[in-house]
């Protein structure tokens, strides 16, 4: 097949026609003329092209799905997002600027540069990435699951949520923040650092975890299904459902519906757990449940008792 590489003014009337951007999803492109500055998106999905020229800008997103590149040139701006899923790509160039999302899942990537940072979110499962690099900086969700990678650098950061699940990591670095959501489920995690703090939900279930930190702050909900866990510890925030189903915490009362109620000590103070919804007073759980005006009617005699602490 005979190379078709358009020239730099006629891709520059293509984008003038097309508010910036360059769409050249499946067609026999091969190559780009040096110099190219895309103000818009640039798709390349499913072409022949195997490189990209120096100084490549593009203002937009990079859609480089299915084609066969294998490299990257130095010094490459993305503004948008990159989308490598499905190449050969192995490596990424140092100086490597990505200001929306970064998809590496399923490429044959082993290794990320020092410094990158990615504004959006960066997704590494099922790559055969062992380490990150320390510095990383994501702006968005980090996902991980399924990769080979058995610790995390200290200072890392990520903005979104950031999914252990699979992995062989076994403990979390000091200061890690996790503005979204932490999902530690299935992993050899046994203990969480110090001053840990959660934006969205942490899910230990299924874990080894069988104690938490002092004044670990989650923003959303707290999964501890199946853990060894029977206490709470002082300062614990939790700003929505916390599910001790399947724990070890003793379940006060269960009814037909195999509704939960649960009394567990959180340093010092008393919480009640109603299913999965947390109260810290007795008689919060009570209203909760239906229960706070003559619950002997309401509940029958071993309800009663049992949130007396009196066997039935």
């Amino acid at each position: 097949m005979k190379p078709i590489k358009p020239t730099l003014a006629e891709l520059s009337d293509i984008m003038r026609r097309n508010g910036g951007s360059l769409y050249l999803r499946g067609t026999a492109i091969t190559a780009l003329p040096d110099g190219l500055s895309v103000g818009g998106y640039l798709d390349l999905s499913g072409t022949a092209i195997t490189a990209l020229p120096d100084g490549l800008s593009v203002g937009g997103s990079l859609y480089l799905s299915g084609t066969a590149i294998t490299a990257l040139p130095d010094g490459l701006s993305v503004c948008g997002y990159l989308d490598l899923r499905g190449t050969a790509i192995t490596a990424l160039p140092d100086g490597l600027s990505v200001g929306g999302s970064l998809c590496l899942s399923g490429t044959a990537i082993t290794a990320l540069p020092d410094g990158l940072s990615v504004g959006g979110y960066l997704d590494l499962s099922g790559t055969a990435i062992t380490a990150l690099p320390d510095g990383l900086s994501v702006g968005g969700s980090l996902y991980l699951s399924g990769t080979a990678i058995t610790a995390l650098p200290d200072g890392l950061s990520v903005g979104g949520s950031l999914d252990l699940r699979g992995t062989a990591i076994t403990a979390l670095p000091d200061g890690l923040s996790v503005g979204g959501s932490l999902c530690l489920s299935g992993t050899a995690i046994t203990a969480l650092p110090d001053g840990l703090s959660v934006g969205g939900y942490l899910d230990l279930s299924g874990t080894a975890i069988t104690a938490l930190p002092d004044g670990l702050s989650v923003g959303d909900s707290l999964d501890l299904r199946g853990t060894a866990i029977t206490a709470l510890p002082d300062g614990l925030s939790v700003g929505d459902s916390l599910d001790l189903r399947g724990t070890a915490i003793p379940v006060i009362y269960r009814d037909e519906r195999d509704y939960e109620l649960r009394r567990i000590m959180c340093g010092s103070e008393e919480w009640w757990v109603a299913g999965c919804r947390k109260f810290t007073s007795r008689a919060g759980a009570l209203a909760h449940w239906g229960a706070d005006d003559y619950p002997d009617r309401v509940r029958g005699a071993a309800f009663c008792a049992a949130i007396n602490g009196v066997a039935a």
